[in-house]
């Protein structure tokens, strides 16, 4: 399964990080596609890429860098398995949840309307992408 990722620039909470863990570990990740920003993006690289002390496999991680550098990660990519052009933000969120079959996020309270992440899953939902919510508390939501 091809999976994007989208989530909070804040990181996730340990109770989110919990829940990602354990529906990693269940769903056969063969794709992990990401911004490559600071917070939950690199907390979400961390799972993947630690996969086999886990106890599952590693999947290939796709990097999809922003044009804007301020909060882009520079110690991920260099071990990513692709790294795709930069675009800006809006477009690469649109990019990663067209490379992918579905999308994860994790952000950091409801629905807001300027929010990136949320921006992101309102856009994966518009193109019928299954979405499943990591909420701060740990629960998760599908759809």
């Amino acid at each position: 399964m091809k999976v994007g990722f989208t989530g909070t620039r804040h990181g996730m909470t340990d109770e989110q990080r919990r829940a990602f863990i354990a529906r990693a570990k269940e769903a056969g990740v063969t794709e992990f596609h990401y911004g490559v920003c600071d917070g939950a993006d690199e907390d979400a690289w961390d799972v993947f890429t630690s996969a086999r002390d886990l106890g599952f496999e590693r999947p290939r991680t796709v990097a999809h860098p922003p044009s804007n550098p301020a909060k882009r990660l520079h110690n991920t990519m260099p071990f990513d398995d692709e790294v795709r052009p930069e675009a800006e933000y809006l477009t690469r969120n649109r990019n990663i949840v067209d490379a992918s079959e579905t999308l994860w996020a994790a952000p950091d309270g409801p629905e807001e309307r300027r929010s990136g992440t949320w921006a992101t899953v309102r856009y994966a939902r518009r193109v019928g992408k299954p979405v499943v919510v990591f909420w701060p508390d740990g629960s998760v939501t599908e759809g």
